[in-house]
């Protein structure tokens, strides 16, 4: 184990992708979609331009799983499906999928 002077400089943010990924297979797939959207609307406007599939190999995980998902999310009005396009309606309501994860789909 590192010595604690060591601890006190450690910033996660420093070890990139690594750390990231490592963090996200501890939540569950709907948490980590939300996750990857809350990410990606934060670089820009709250509608993105993406296919599911496209969001799915973000995730790697099926297009089908992210569609379920998105269709639930759809009806509780979080976000707003399009071709090719997915608006985040209430940015809030993934942030506490991401805390206190739902049941997956199926």
């Amino acid at each position: 184990m590192a010595p604690p002077h060591l601890w006190l400089n450690f910033n996660p943010s420093s070890c990139g992708n690594v750390v990231k990924k490592w963090l996200a297979s501890f939540l569950n797939v709907s948490s980590r979609l939300a996750k990857q959207l809350i990410a990606l609307i934060d670089r820009g406007a709250p509608t993105l331009r993406l296919s599911q599939k496209e969001l799915a190999q973000m995730l790697g995980v099926s297009r089908e799983f992210v569609s379920k998902q998105l269709a639930i999310w759809r009806e509780a009005g979080i976000v707003e499906l399009g071709r090719r396009h997915l608006t985040v309606r209430d940015e809030r309501a993934l942030e506490q999928l991401i805390v206190a994860p739902q049941r997956a789909p199926r």
